[in-house]
């Protein structure tokens, strides 16, 4: 049981943690102006 909760609890952080990356890409590139976004997603 206790695995079962570790991993939900590693697969939140991990998608927290991607649409938070995500959204600082998106910011960087607006300042930009451009889409020279040094890290692609996927």
């Amino acid at each position: 049981m206790r695995f079962i909760i570790f991993d939900t609890v590693v697969l939140f952080v991990a998608l927290i943690g991607s649409i938070i990356e995500k959204r600082n890409i998106d910011k960087q590139e607006k300042k930009k102006g451009g889409r020279h976004a040094k890290r692609s997603s996927f």
